[in-house]
């Protein structure tokens, strides 16, 4: 999920996921969900980063079938991107 926001004098930009890692036998290796946050002034250019990176027990992703290596969330309905959505935001109330 990625959001943006242009304020007056600055740029926010937001990106939460959550990505499962695989071996190439298709075994699961482990789940990463990420939140990172990037502030910038547009007046001193100061860009202001947090990351939270935290490794959980999954595997977590949902909504991909499994024989997918990629997915494309363009092909996704409304109902199904905004179940992924509050998937996601969930993780991050931990």
């Amino acid at each position: 999920m990625i959001t943006t926001e242009d304020r007056n004098k600055y740029k926010n930009l937001e990106l939460i996921y959550i990505e499962d890692y695989y071996d190439n036998g298709g075994n699961y290796i482990k789940t990463v969900f990420v939140d990172s946050k990037l502030e910038k002034s547009m007046v001193t250019l100061v860009e202001k980063f947090d990351d939270t990176i935290v490794e959980l027990q999954g595997p977590l992703t949902i909504l991909i079938p499994d024989n997918r290596i990629s997915f494309n969330l363009n092909k996704m309905n409304r109902k199904e991107k905004r179940k992924v959505k509050e998937h996601i935001l969930s993780f991050r109330e931990m």
